[in-house]
C-alpha cells in the first residue's frame, strides 16, 4: 500500500508553525521536518514526525532533497510526497481529501505529474485560481502551467524521474521550476478547485492603480531575481512565463524603489542578485555577504 509522506521546511519556526507541524503529522504516515534554522534545533518530540536539524539554511530544494535521502525510507515509486512550507494552514482531514483527489484525477487525466489545491489568501480571503487553465472533464480540476509548493502532491517515482528538486534554485521559483521540468517530460500539472488551502503569500499586499502587488522582504527579492534569471535562461521556462517574469520583476523593483520601505536595502539586494547570477552562485545569500 502506498504511503503518504509529508515534508515541510521551517526557518525560525514560531508556536503557530509548530502547531501546523503537529496538524500535518497527524494526517500522514510520516512527516519529515526540514529545519533550516542555522543556530537553533527543534527539540520537541512529535509523534509520527522525524525532525532533521540541518544547522544551516539550505533553502527549499536542497532541504527537501536531503530529507528524502536522509530519512532512511525504503521508498516505493507509488508513495506520495506532500510538500509544505511553514505558512500553510490545513484543516482536519485535508490530506486525505488531497490524496483522494489525486487518485480520482489520475483516472481522468493521462500522465498526471503533480497536483495542488486552490489557495485562499489569509490576508484578504481571495481564492487564487490560475487565469490560464484547461478544465478536466468530469471534475472541478484544471490543467495549469505551475502550482506553488504548499500541499503540492507527487508520487515518489515521478519525482525521481525528473531528478528531484533543482538545487540551483534556492527558494522562490523552486516550485515553478519543478512544474516546468515535469511538463518538459510530458507530465500534467493540475489544481483541484474542490480542495482549498489557506496560505499566506508575500510579506504584505501593496495596491496601486487597482492592482495587487505582493511585497517581499529585500532578501526574498534577491532570491527571486537571482534564481529567476537562471530559469529564464534554462531552456524550459515557458515563453509566457519569461515575459511575465521580466514585466513583473521590472515593475516590482521600480515600485519597491519608489514607494515601499527599506529602499536602500532593496536596491542593494537587487544589484547583488544580478551580480551573483552572473557569477553563477547558488545557495544562501549569507554565504556571499
Amino acid at each position: 500500500m502506498s504511503r503518504v509522506v509529508g515534508l515541510i521546511t521551517v526557518y525560525y519556526p514560531s508556536e503557530k508553525h509548530m502547531k501546523t507541524i503537529k496538524k500535518i503529522a497527524k494526517q500522514v504516515d510520516l512527516l519529515l521536518v526540514c529545519n533550516n534554522t542555522p543556530d537553533d534545533k527543534i527539540q520537541d518530540s512529535i509523534d509520527n514526525c522525524e525532525i532533521i536539524n540541518f544547522g544551516e539554511n539550505l533553502g527549499l530544494s536542497a532541504a527537501f532533497n536531503k530529507a528524502i535521502d536522509m530519512a532512511g525510507i525504503d521508498w516505493d515509486a507509488t508513495d506520495y510526497c506532500v510538500f509544505f512550507d511553514q505558512d500553510s494552514n490545513i484543516e482536519d482531514g485535508y490530506i486525505d481529501r488531497l490524496v483522494s483527489s489525486f487518485k480520482d484525477i489520475a483516472t481522468l487525466c493521462d500522465n498526471l505529474g503533480v497536483m495542488g489545491p486552490v489557495y485562499k489568501d489569509e490576508k484578504n480571503g481571495a481564492i487564487n485560481l490560475p487565469s490560464s487553465r484547461e478544465p478536466i472533464e468530469g471534475s472541478n480540476a484544471y490543467i495549469v502551467q505551475s502550482i506553488i509548493t504548499s500541499s503540492m502532491i507527487i508520487q515518489y517515482g515521478t519525482l525521481k524521474k525528473i531528478g528531484f528538486w533543482n538545487e540551483n534554485v534556492f527558494l522562490d521559483m523552486a516550485d515553478f521550476d519543478l512544474c516546468w521540468r515535469l511538463s518538459e517530460n510530458g507530465y500534467k500539472i493540475v489544481v483541484d478547485s474542490d480542495v482549498i488551502l489557506s496560505h499566506s503569500v508575500g510579506e504584505e499586499v501593496f495596491s496601486i492603480f487597482g492592482k495587487q502587488l505582493q511585497v517581499w522582504k529585500p532578501v526574498r527579492n534577491y532570491y527571486r531575481i537571482r534564481d529567476g534569471l537562471k530559469l529564464y535562461h534554462s531552456g524550459y521556462m515557458p515563453s509566457n512565463e519569461k515575459r511575465r517574469f521580466i514585466i513583473t520583476i521590472s515593475a516590482e523593483q521600480l515600485l519597491n524603489f519608489i514607494m515601499v520601505g527599506e529602499r536602500l536595502d532593496r536596491i542593494k539586494f537587487y544589484l547583488k542578485a544580478i551580480k551573483d547570477y552572473k557569477k553563477n552562485l547558488n545557495g544562501s545569500y549569507e554565504k556571499y555577504r
